[in-house]
């Protein structure tokens, strides 16, 4: 009887300390179960399949004291068709075509700027562009004959000779292929941006990456059931500060993200600059 009092207290002693390293353990794999695995967002597009985008951008004056209402110093909105034609070099040979260009306002050179006449310029006017296997642009192929269409499309701009001024000034023959890019593809570089403060991050949740030794703050949510996914960006501002950031994209499993929101402000003559771009997907017909 004894003995069989002695077995069952071991036994049970056993089983307390057992529950007792288990309560342990679960608090040390929490965190880890908690933290979700990163998703993982590559460029691949589908070849030959066109995707349409609505792009906007404006910029305007932030005044110290500003007004009741802001105006649009600049403002033009345009469709935008992407289509991967090919790999090429590592990398994928686009076809990109603005279509549909809207304008509100006049054509003051105050409602100009390199942005709005390249989309004004190139409406109608299929280019191709060379990109890396990331989706970063590379350059545009055959400038030198592009260069030429855009310096005579730059005589047909609405306004004065300042606004067509500025019109030659992206078809300026002192940049080369490179260079030009980022003017002829805006809304593609600005899809990268979104993707490169996501490859940085390299973890969901919020956090705080280092870009050009500046911190950006970037909150990635998990992957949705389509596999896209979402995420925020803000540079905090400081008195070292020269611009401000903050969006909010969706990155989308061939590597374009739409919906798309950036905001960036930096200071101006008058107080602060604004920019903002949009970017929205166009559903297939």
């Amino acid at each position: 009887m004894i003995a069989s009092i002695m077995v069952a207290r071991q036994a049970s002693i056993g089983l307390t300390r057992r529950a007792f390293v288990a309560a342990a353990i679960v608090p040390a794999l929490s965190p880890a179960r908690a933290q979700e695995q990163m998703p993982r967002i590559v460029f691949a597009p589908a070849l030959g399949v066109a995707q349409d985008f609505r792009v906007s951008h404006r910029l305007h004056d932030v005044p110290a004291t500003p007004p009741a209402k802001v105006e649009d110093a600049v403002s033009i909105t345009y469709r935008l068709s992407a289509t991967a034609l090919a790999r090429e070099q590592d990398g994928y040979r686009l076809r990109l075509l603005v279509s549909e260009v809207e304008r509100p306002g006049g054509g003051s050179p105050r409602g100009m700027d390199m942005v709005a006449a390249a989309a004004l310029m190139l409406d109608g006017v299929p280019i191709e562009m060379l990109v890396d296997g990331r989706g970063f642009l590379k350059e545009v192929a055959d400038w030198p004959k592009l260069q030429r269409v855009l310096d005579v499309r730059a005589e047909s701009l609405p306004g004065d000779s300042a606004v067509r001024s500025i019109g030659h000034s992206v078809a300026d023959r002192q940049q080369n292929a490179h260079q030009v890019a980022w003017h002829l593809a805006g809304a593609i570089e600005a899809m990268n941006f979104a993707r490169s403060y996501f490859d940085v991050a390299k973890q969901t949740g919020a956090s705080t990456i280092s870009w050009n030794s500046s911190p950006i703050d970037v909150t990635v949510e998990p992957a949705g059931a389509d596999g896209s996914v979402a995420m925020t960006w803000l540079s905090p501002s400081g008195a070292g500060a020269r611009a401000t950031s903050q969006g909010r994209a969706v990155l989308r499993p061939d590597g374009y993200a739409a919906p798309l929101t950036a905001t960036s402000t930096r200071a101006g003559w008058r107080g602060s600059v604004q920019e903002i771009t949009a970017i929205k997907a166009i559903p297939a017909r």
